[in-house]
């Protein structure tokens, strides 16, 4: 939000009491569900590997299936007849929610049948920024 404000960016909508309150909300939900859902995937597969912590405990993922299945099916109804998550524009929703999801395939996250996450996950992608947000050496 900071960053937004700072850089004028629409990302956060300063002025729309409204379009705060459904970004507010996405972040919200993003915190206490889809992150939880995705998350242990993440870690398994994405943080683990990062610091040579050994290799994914994909048994242990077994008992989160059924929260990413469940908020994915929800997140994926939200986006049938949606661009971005909200305020018909890319948000800090957005970049919140896709943070962990992006590497799906990577993580080993079951998220095949959810088309319009995929779809969603994929247009993020065309955002160079997103695409390719770490300095080269």
């Amino acid at each position: 939000m900071y960053l937004s404000i700072k850089s004028a960016s629409n990302m956060w909508p300063v002025n729309n009491a409204a379009e705060q309150v459904e970004v507010l909300r996405w972040l919200s939900w993003n915190n206490c569900h889809w992150a939880p859902a995705v998350g242990p995937f993440y870690f398994e597969h994405i943080v683990k590997k990062a610091f040579n912590a050994g290799p994914p405990d994909r048994q242990s993922l077994n008992s989160s299936i059924p929260d990413l299945m469940k908020y994915g099916k929800l997140l994926n109804d939200h986006l049938a007849n949606r661009t971005f998550v909200t305020c018909d524009r890319l948000t800090i929703a957005d970049f919140q929610l896709a943070s962990m999801a992006t590497d799906w395939r990577e993580a080993e996250m079951p998220l095949e049948a959810f088309s319009h996450i995929l779809r969603w996950i994929d247009r993020l992608m065309q955002i160079p920024a997103w695409a390719a947000p770490w300095p080269t050496r």
